[in-house]
């Protein structure tokens, strides 16, 4: 995967996402 970096940006986003709405 040349854009790991862009990936695990993604994820950290879509995880503060969820707790954002989980919380």
């Amino acid at each position: 995967i040349p854009n790991i970096d862009q990936y695990m940006q993604s994820l950290e986003t879509s995880r503060r996402y969820l707790l954002d709405i989980w919380s």
